[in-house]
């Protein structure tokens, strides 16, 4: 669905930026690895495509000014344009596509309900300085759920994109992926009213538990990341790159005493070899 959606985007967009503005195209293939679900404590690697294309009215002077179509940009995860922008600040909106979750992901999944995928639509603020310094914050909807997330960045050293950010989650989402019912029977009221996502009486995880999840939106999350381009010596270093990106996660507040979490923190690693062009 990420494909498709960028490939929708990029058919439409190309013919305009065929005559107005500068398009760039980064294409590339790598490997990450990452938590199998939020709060596991076991790892999965797997292979990752790297799209990413990016089209601006004008380049020399960034967002410009007004409203109109001042930049347009897509992914593989998702797509998205700045329709109004002033200086340094633009509005965005976006969509993409949430893969949800399986209870066969994991022995600690088994027998709660999956969490159905869906697209989602946002909408987002984002601020950047000539210094490198960035703020951005976006809302979006995914499948009636709301989530959120602000972040902040900074260059470091020349060559590190460095950024802080928080995740917010309303209650529905939360119950989602944090809810849970031990198989004691006094929990059978709460998980019929639908405060509880119902755990299969045979996941020994949970036997004798006395737990019945209600949780409420909010904060659950907060996001360290470091990401870098490396030029390659061939095609005059500039054509080819590797990129390397490093996120560490923490849980916190009612996400992180849920007993599906076996680890309130995750690395993800991910590297990849990148095609880069301007059109």
């Amino acid at each position: 669905m990420k494909i498709r959606l960028f490939l929708l985007l990029l058919s439409v967009a190309l013919p305009l930026s065929a005559t107005a503005g500068q398009s760039s195209l980064m294409l590339g293939l790598g490997a990450g690895s990452a938590a199998e679900y939020q709060g596991s404590d076991d790892s999965e690697t797997t292979a990752l495509p790297y799209i990413n294309w990016e089209w601006q009215r004008d380049p020399d002077i960034g967002c410009g000014g007004g409203f109109g179509l001042h930049r347009a940009f897509a992914g593989v995860d998702g797509v998205g344009a700045a329709f109004w922008c002033a200086d340094k600040a633009a509005f965005t909106v976006s969509a993409g596509y949430d893969a949800g979750r399986d209870s066969g992901d994991s022995d600690y999944l088994d027998g709660l309900p999956d969490v159905d995928g869906g697209v989602s639509a946002g909408l987002g603020f984002a601020y950047g300085d000539d210094d490198g310094f960035t703020f951005s914050i976006e809302a979006a909807s995914v499948d009636s759920d709301l989530v959120a997330t602000a972040e902040v960045g900074y260059p470091l050293l020349g060559f590190l994109d460095a950024s802080v950010g928080v995740n917010y989650a309303d209650k529905g989402r939360m119950q989602k992926y944090f809810g849970v019912i031990g198989n004691d029977s006094m929990n059978t009221a709460g998980a019929a009213m639908g405060e509880c996502a119902v755990v299969a009486t045979g996941n020994a995880n949970y036997r004798g538990m006395d737990y019945c999840s209600d949780l409420g939106g909010g904060i659950y999350s907060w996001t360290v990341s470091l990401e870098t381009f490396i030029p390659l010596p061939f095609q005059d270093g500039e054509s080819w790159a590797v990129n390397i990106g490093i996120d560490h996660t923490t849980l916190i507040g009612d996400a992180a005493d849920s007993p599906l979490v076996r680890d309130k923190s995750d690395t993800a690693f991910s590297i990849a070899v990148i095609w880069m062009h301007q059109f």
